[in-house]
């Protein structure tokens, strides 16, 4: 009763925002709930969703940073199922940081990894980019077709496709429903499991309006075209390969649009960037089995773990000298 009558797709008690910087509160817990999932997001000392990491690396073990969106954040799914997660679990040999946030765009990838994810010394950097992190219409800090990241800004995500923050407000959350019999244990039970019905009906039907509005202003803001998505993206990832190259990291993009999307651009930036595309894969797999949620449209259990296959595939191929 509690979750139902709480609702919150992302509470923003996990969120961080001041001038400074964006992205999760470190040593915050926050429960989440929607009519798909009810989960339990904690964050560490360095508000990253994930186990303690010191900045010391182990010398016998490769340290592999994980950024990304909310996708590989892990919206609605628990800690130990998320893609990065069993793929650590596969691969002892390897340490994975996932620094994955709700929202993110890749110039808010390129801050976070330059303000904080280089401090971890990684030896591969993996970036998990789908459609939404490329139509985030995040301009600042590129001119010229270069990107200065003294002129990167710390500014929170649009309200875009699959970041749109919404909490419910319906006073029926807030009064109590069919208190019949106080003191029958029978009529009691009816009443909680009535209440219960009611209550997973009401925010069934305003999950399900909410995602139709974020349907929406997905359309609305892809509007750019492709080759503005393209002109936007390029200087970005150029910026984070002469980082990474500067320091001995290797660069990995992986494509996990959940329909297909060529971003075959990215391999002609330079053959140093790895490139991934699962996007056709996660498309053919989706044909056989539901592979988001029945309303939020993030990837649920069983998309992690296939993605989590592939991953650990990159990792292996690419984890020797």
């Amino acid at each position: 009763m509690q979750e139902l009558k709480n609702s919150n797709r992302l509470p923003q008690a996990l969120l961080l925002r001041n001038k400074d910087s964006y992205g999760l509160n470190p040593n915050t817990q926050v429960l989440a709930t929607t009519s798909d999932f009810s989960v339990i997001y904690k964050t560490n000392s360095q508000g990253l969703r994930d186990k303690e990491h010191t900045f010391q690396k182990s010398a016998q073990i490769k340290r592999v940073l994980i950024l990304g969106d909310s996708l590989t954040f892990g919206e609605g799914i628990e800690y130990g199922d998320r893609f990065t997660d069993i793929a650590q679990r596969h691969l002892q040999n390897l340490e994975i940081i996932n620094a994955g946030i709700p929202g993110f765009s890749l110039n808010q990838m390129l801050l976070k990894f330059t303000q904080e994810g280089l401090n971890y010394s990684p030896d591969m950097v993996v970036i998990f980019i789908n459609t939404n992190v490329l139509y985030r219409k995040d301009n600042y800090g590129i001119e010229n077709n270069s990107v200065e990241l003294n002129d990167l800004s710390p500014k929170q995500p649009q309200n875009t496709a699959m970041t749109l923050y919404f909490s419910k407000n319906d006073p029926f959350f807030n009064k109590e429903n069919f208190n019949i019999v106080n003191h029958s244990y029978l009529f009691s039970f009816l009443s909680y499991q009535i209440s219960i019905r009611m209550l997973m009906n009401k925010l069934e039907m305003n999950d399900q309006r909410a995602w139709a509005r974020i349907q929406q202003t997905r359309k609305n803001n892809r509007s750019s075209s492709y080759d503005l998505i393209i002109s936007r993206a390029t200087p970005l990832f150029s910026k984070f390969l002469e980082i990474c190259m500067q320091r001995g990291i290797k660069l990995i993009v992986v494509n996990i649009s959940s329909h297909p999307q060529k971003m075959d651009f990215i391999k002609n930036i330079s053959d140093k960037i790895l490139y991934y595309d699962l996007s056709d894969y996660l498309f053919s797999e989706s044909r056989k089995q539901n592979l988001c949620f029945i309303y939020d449209r993030h990837f649920n259990k069983k998309a992690n773990s296939l993605i989590a296959e592939k991953l650990i595939n990159i990792l292996q191929e690419n984890s020797n000298p």
